[in-house]
């Protein structure tokens, strides 16, 4: 079965706030000591892959959502605590929390102590406690809203129609002929008109990144008809003998001026703070074919 490790700081957020809710046993000092928990969360997700929930970032699963302050990018989780981009650590609830009369409380006699840790897979290497209001941790942004905010970053298109005959717009005096083939093609194809194209939105420490790539491209031929194409084979003009495009053509039966338009499907996959989704899109652009009837008459001469 297809397994995917995905770690919901909201999750353990609430998850936190149970544990406070746990019975305590004082300390003759006055503290209070707090069971430590780890908490792993396993959801199976149809069409992904597990790795065995590696500790260390980048591990072929595709980004985190996760980074430091410097960029780095770093696991949302590490055995059972999770990462706190306020705080720039890795946050748990002290196990064993000290007298009231600790300056780290700072006055307070409400709140909790939190334990802040950073490190490697090897072992943490830097600790240190503060005070919180609340263990409860905030809930990270929407990932889907993050996931819409890189796909405006794209700034995608419809693809550049490329023709054979040339639309009427770019050359008015370009005709097709009726059982002539047409040809068509994506013009100079770009990263924000073809794909693949990769951008990142990050918020509060979090980051989604989207990939996105077309599909198809379905060109309406005017009439009622489509092709639906990849790239296709631009026309050149070596080609006088009436060739076929091996890949996206189309031959008219009748004369006539027609509108003819490419609609761009696009597809994007994004992923980040433990989730995963898919975002379509389509793009159109038209323009003109011009196609010519030609008849040929038999003329009879004195000879």
């Amino acid at each position: 079965m297809l397994v995917k490790r995905l770690i919901t700081l909201a999750l353990v957020a609430a998850i936190a706030f149970a544990f406070l809710a746990l019975p305590a046993r004082a300390e003759g000092s006055g503290g209070v000591v707090l069971d430590e928990y780890a908490v792993v969360i396993t959801v199976e997700v149809s069409g992904s892959q597990g790795n065995g929930g590696s500790a260390g970032g980048g591990s072929g699963d595709g980004p985190t959502g996760c980074y430091s302050a410097g960029g780095a990018e770093i696991p949302c989780f590490q055995w059972g605590v999770a990462w706190r981009p306020d705080l720039e650590c890795y946050a748990r609830v002290k196990p064993v929390q000290p007298p009231l009369t600790d300056a780290v409380w700072g006055g307070h006699e409400d709140g909790v102590i939190l334990e802040c840790l950073t490190g490697t897979e090897g072992g943490w290497s830097t600790s240190w406690d503060l005070w919180v209001a609340t263990a409860v941790l905030p809930a990270p942004p929407d990932p889907a809203v993050l996931a819409a905010r890189a796909v405006e970053r794209m700034q995608l298109t419809g693809i550049r129609m490329g023709t054979f005959p040339e639309q009427a717009e770019r050359a008015p005096m370009d005709l097709g002929y009726v059982g002539w083939n047409v040809w068509m093609w994506v013009d100079n194809p770009t990263p924000a008109s073809w794909g693949p194209i990769t951008r990142s939105v990050s918020e509060r420490g979090y980051t989604v990144t989207a990939t996105g790539q077309v599909e198809k491209v379905v060109w309406d031929m005017g009439n009622g008809d489509t092709v639906t194409c990849q790239l296709g084979k631009p026309w050149i003009s070596i080609w006088v003998h009436n060739e076929e495009s091996p890949d996206c053509g189309y031959l008219y039966q009748r004369d006539g001026e027609y509108t003819v338009s490419a609609t761009t499907y696009w597809v994007v996959n994004w992923s980040g703070i433990g989730q995963t989704g898919t975002i379509t899109a389509q793009l159109t652009e038209s323009g003109t074919l011009r196609i010519a009837e030609v008849q040929v008459v038999n003329v009879t001469t004195g000879d």
